[in-house]
């Protein structure tokens, strides 16, 4: 069984405007390049073996995990892939997240509750970030 540790808080930069950004840029250079490469909700943070998860389901952490009992820790840590360029400059933190906002009114709210749910493989809807990635 796997445990993914998932990122499930807005960022900051989340609400900025194109013209935020655009200001932003005139100021710092690179802070395109930084917004694009910004944790989002649903990057999976970390994949660990049953009962290893470190953080523990709080109300007020940023994260949740979902068990997926069908999820192998080799499978699990495959989704924790960062998109990269040449340089080796982090172009997407993660190159698939959880779409949490598609899973199931039920186990939303178990997490929105527990911060924890067990989910099957099936259930752990990935965006995919590059097209030359594929789900399994």
């Amino acid at each position: 069984m796997a445990e993914l540790l998932i990122y499930n808080a807005k960022h900051w930069m989340d609400d900025l405007t194109e013209k935020q950004i655009v200001e932003y840029e005139k100021k710092y250079p690179q802070f395109r390049r930084k917004y694009e490469a910004r944790i989002q909700k649903g990057d999976i943070i970390a994949v660990y073996p049953d009962g290893t998860c470190k953080e523990k389901p709080s109300p007020h952490s940023k994260y949740i995990i979902a068990k997926v009992p069908d999820m192998t820790i080799e499978e699990g840590r495959a989704l924790l892939e960062e998109s990269r360029d040449e340089a080796g400059d982090v172009l997407k933190r993660r190159e698939k997240r959880v779409a949490i906002e598609t899973l199931s009114t039920t186990i939303k709210d178990q997490l929105s509750v527990d911060r924890m749910a067990i989910i099957t493989k099936i259930q752990v809807p990935i965006d995919i970030k590059a097209k030359d990635i594929v789900r399994g």
